[in-house]
């Protein structure tokens, strides 16, 4: 019993992890590099990508292990952790690109020279009660 091994559905890292470079294709992190190189002006940007890697990865791993809390939980976990090592972004500045691209991209004229600090204050400004 002690040397059981766990499902990998239980595990963390599950299946996901031996698929490491699976997780965000090629193309995807090509993107996500050039648009963090634009810094100032590809905010938007880099949270598109963000968003557009996260919808993929979960959308592909629900189809495939069936679509509930806890599968939507597990690739999220991994994703957010797959994005900080490949782009040594945390998790909570990842979550904040993807939660300005959300509040942001309707309008890209007027909030693209913004800096990221300035969409953050005006996410805060335009949610005071702090909820994501």
């Amino acid at each position: 019993m002690k040397n059981e091994k766990k499902s990998s559905a239980l595990r963390p890292e599950g299946d996901l992890a031996r698929r490491e470079d699976d997780l965000i294709t090629r193309s995807d992190r090509d993107a996500v590099r050039a648009a963090l190189a634009d810094n100032l002006s590809g905010h938007l940007r880099i949270g598109m990508l963000f968003s557009q890697i996260m919808e993929k990865a979960v959308a592909r791993y629900t189809a495939e292990h069936g679509d509930s809390r806890e599968s939507r939980k597990h690739v999220m976990d991994a994703i957010y952790g797959d994005l900080e090592k490949k782009f040594g972004r945390t998790r909570e500045t990842v979550r904040l690109y993807i939660r300005c691209y959300q509040r942001f991209a309707d309008h890209p004229e007027e909030f693209s020279k913004l800096t990221l600090r300035d969409m953050v204050l005006r996410l805060s400004g335009s949610n005071p009660a702090g909820a994501a």
